[in-house]
């Protein structure tokens, strides 16, 4: 099967973790890694669809790929072979004007990173009725993010940015501020080359896994939208204790027993016991690490998108 996939060489951007699925495919599976960074110069830009297959030949499948961090997508449909099916890497469903290079895309599959929004939020998603969407969500690098065996010094991480649609985030912010044993805001940028100018960002890359290595718990949501965050995995994944708001569709991700469900209020109970009880603490964890490693890692994803594209054949 041949599958072209079509995306940006953007692990200088702020979704490496695409980039880390795009090489498993590429170096386990065979598939075609085709734009900016992969196949041509960086600086080339956009391509037409008909000028690529001139030059790779008639693939099976012809994927394309909305998660990077450029903001656009590398190809310009002006065309459909015959024979060849679509699939919609859909990353920032959130991005409307994207929408419009999708539907020229015409897509077969749509792999979709956040499962159905919630209710209130559904018209963000112009695929979301699709009759071919399948959840393939975040997967983490294990090799980079896993828990350690050395010593958590820091109770309680509040993982995140603060801004206007973070307001259970900002409301634990203002109830936790002051204590010496938790560390906040921890931005959740993922920022590969360590750009950006604000104190308190850490980046998506050994420093932000040894920071979650060091720490016993994590506050995380999922935002106003209460969708499964990337980081939800990396704490998971390091062997912290996730603590905070269970995002929708919660157990289309992670089984019960994976994280703390509570209130920013509850925070200080919540700190103090399970900083205090470490074994019940990492019966959590371990169940959490344990999930990570049979249902996310990058392995795991790519065999997933192969799956479902070998189904259509």
């Amino acid at each position: 099967m041949k599958v072209l996939w079509f995306g940006i060489d953007d692990t200088k951007a702020c979704v490496l973790y695409n980039h880390e699925v795009r090489c498993e495919l590429r170096d386990k599976h065979g598939v075609r890694l085709v734009g900016p960074g992969y196949s041509w110069p960086m600086e080339a830009g956009r391509m037409a669809l008909s000028s690529v297959l001139a030059v790779e030949g008639k693939p099976d499948w012809v994927v394309l790929d909305d998660g990077n961090g450029a903001g656009y997508v590398p190809i310009d449909i002006d065309c459909h072979p015959d024979g060849v099916r679509f699939a919609w890497r859909e990353g920032d469903w959130h991005n409307g004007w994207r929408k419009g290079i999708a539907d020229q895309l015409e897509p077969d599959v749509v792999l979709g990173m956040v499962d159905r929004l919630p209710p209130l939020k559904q018209d963000l998603d112009p695929y979301l009725f699709h009759p071919g969407f399948h959840l393939v969500p975040h997967s983490v690098q294990t090799k980079r993010f896993y828990p350690g065996d050395g010593p958590r010094q820091i109770n309680m991480v509040l993982y995140g940015q603060t801004g206007a649609c973070y307001k259970q985030r900002s409301k634990a912010k203002g109830i936790l501020r002051g204590r010496t044993d938790v560390k906040l805001p921890t931005h959740g940028g993922y920022w590969s080359d360590g750009r950006g100018s604000a104190k308190d960002i850490t980046y998506y890359n050994d420093e932000l896994a040894e920071l979650l290595r060091h720490c016993k718990m994590a506050w995380v949501d999922g935002s106003d939208y209460n969708v499964c965050l990337m980081k939800y995995f990396e704490v998971a994944a390091c062997g912290a204790l996730l603590v905070g708001e269970k995002p929708y569709a919660w157990h289309r991700y992670f089984p019960d027993g994976c994280m703390v469900v509570c209130e920013p209020e509850e925070l200080p109970d919540v700190i103090n016991f399970y900083a205090k009880y470490e074994k019940a603490r990492k019966r959590i964890t371990d169940t959490a690490w344990e999930h990570i490693q049979k249902h996310h890692t990058v392995e795991v994803r790519a065999r997933e998108i192969m799956a479902i594209l070998e189904g259509w054949r």
